[in-house]
């Protein structure tokens, strides 16, 4: 064994051994995929991972508490269907106003689980494979199994991934 790894304890060998295999990964895609440590592509990752990383991390939590949520991807159908839909129907609806709704559907599909596993004593397992399910069916019969286009968005949202937070342009809500 190499000296100083008896040291280590299994916590930090873990996080290790998770490092060295992050960096094997990216490694190996260096080798297979024309700049892949270039800045664009490195943009490219970063964009796509803002879309997904709220999900995540709230999937990270619950699974810290040593559960597991299988229904987060249909939670987030219904939130993205219902939130467009609102600001297809409501084009004045501010864009903080918009995420706070978004957060609210969330939020109460988010606490039907939680009710069910904390005071029905059902495994969390059991529960989000339920919703996952009710939750789907729930968005094809309501949305009478219709998609959201961009034409029906507004401009602001359509041109919200090439915003920058910190920009001098002015955000409008038209």
């Amino acid at each position: 064994m190499i000296p100083g790894f008896r040291t280590l304890s299994p916590q930090t060998l873990r996080l290790l051994a998770l490092f060295l295999a992050l960096l094997a990964t990216v490694l190996f895609f260096s080798t297979q995929i024309e700049g892949y440590l270039s800045a664009r592509m490195f943009n490219r990752i970063a964009t796509s991972a803002a879309v997904v990383l709220p999900i995540a991390v709230g999937q990270a939590i619950v699974i810290m508490t040593r559960n597991i949520d299988l229904s987060a991807g249909s939670i987030l159908g219904v939130v993205a269907y219902m939130t467009g839909q609102a600001l297809g129907a409501m084009p004045e609806l501010h864009p903080v106003l918009a995420v706070l709704l978004a957060m609210g559907i969330g939020g109460l599909a988010g606490v039907i689980n939680g009710v069910i596993v904390a005071y029905g004593r059902v495994p969390s397992i059991i529960v989000t494979l339920g919703t996952l399910a009710l939750f789907r069916s729930f968005l094809v019969e309501y949305s009478n199994a219709t998609t959201i286009t961009t034409a029906s968005l507004l401009t602001w949202l359509i041109d919200l991934p090439q915003k920058s937070l910190f920009s001098s342009a002015r955000w409008t809500c038209g």
